[in-house]
């Protein structure tokens, strides 16, 4: 692991579970368009890590998932490298944009000439990877930031029920109003069913309530086992999976593929 050899190539000790909050570092660094020569002195020993790592990366001809945008950056910094991409792009089209990072950012706006069309997706209230330096300031801000841009709000949902878009407008709307775009949505299908909100010490207990919650509705209540399905991601398919079997519930697994990874599976009851 090049990070590892970097820190002992600087005689530090650190653990693994150092090593792994230093290379998280890095990733938040790096998504905030910063590599070690734009960090000031005083970062001290991360910065002296960091550039130990950068050093080692470039000597394996290597380069980390976070770093191709920040070094794409840099490149677009040359005025020639930057024109010659600016002529070859006429239209952006940017998803999830209440996402983005400030790499992101900063790589979207160097091909936002005069002459380049930009559409961008997204919904604020959607923003989920704070934790790696997404930033949902930006799609908040987007008009400032392209002075002209037009907005086209999308007030229906076809994807939730009434009843479940209810209630995530009501969690999210304890948010305060300067964090985010106060909205008025509809569902295009009505809900009727109320929402069932579990909360479980582990994955084990999660399973065997959701296998134990098929039990009953199909022996009490007569639901059909063919009417019934579990979407979950792959990481949490065995589990549920020897849920199922431990309360003796058929099933079989269906798993949607996108070309280039397993995004998540169906678990249907037989």
């Amino acid at each position: 692991m090049v990070l590892r050899d970097a820190v002992e190539d600087l005689g530090l000790k650190k653990s693994g579970k150092e090593v792994k909050r230093i290379k998280k570092d890095f990733g938040l660094t790096k998504a905030d368009n910063r590599l070690p020569e734009d960090l000031p002195n005083s970062a001290g020993e991360f910065l002296q890590i960091f550039q130990k790592y950068e050093d080692l990366m470039r000597f394996n001809k290597a380069i980390d998932f976070a770093g191709i945008l920040t070094n794409a950056n840099r490149l677009l910094e040359v005025p020639e490298i930057l024109e010659e991409n600016q002529l070859k792009t006429k239209y952006l089209l940017v998803d999830e944009y209440q996402d983005i990072n400030q790499a992101q950012f900063e790589f979207i706006k160097s091909f936002c000439t005069k002459d380049a069309e930009l559409f961008c997706v997204g919904d604020d209230d959607q923003s989920i990877y704070g934790w790696r330096g997404a930033k949902p300031d930006f799609i908040l801000n987007f008009k400032e930031d392209y002075v002209g841009a037009k907005e086209f709000p999308l007030n229906e949902s076809c994807r939730c029920s009434e009843n479940i878009l209810k209630a995530a407008l009501n969690v999210i709307s304890k948010i305060p109003e300067d964090k985010r775009r106060s909205k008025t949505i509809c569902a295009y299908s009505k809900g009727k069913d109320p929402i069932h909100i579990l909360v479980s010490s582990s994955e084990t207990q999660e399973a065997l309530w959701i296998a134990e919650w098929i039990k009953r509705e199909v022996f009490t209540n007569r639901l059909n086992p063919q009417e019934i399905a579990i979407i979950c991601r792959d990481i949490k398919l065995a589990c549920l999976r020897h849920g199922l079997s431990r309360t003796n519930i058929l099933h079989r697994v269906m798993t949607l593929w996108t070309g280039e990874l397993w995004v998540f599976s169906y678990l249907t009851t037989l």
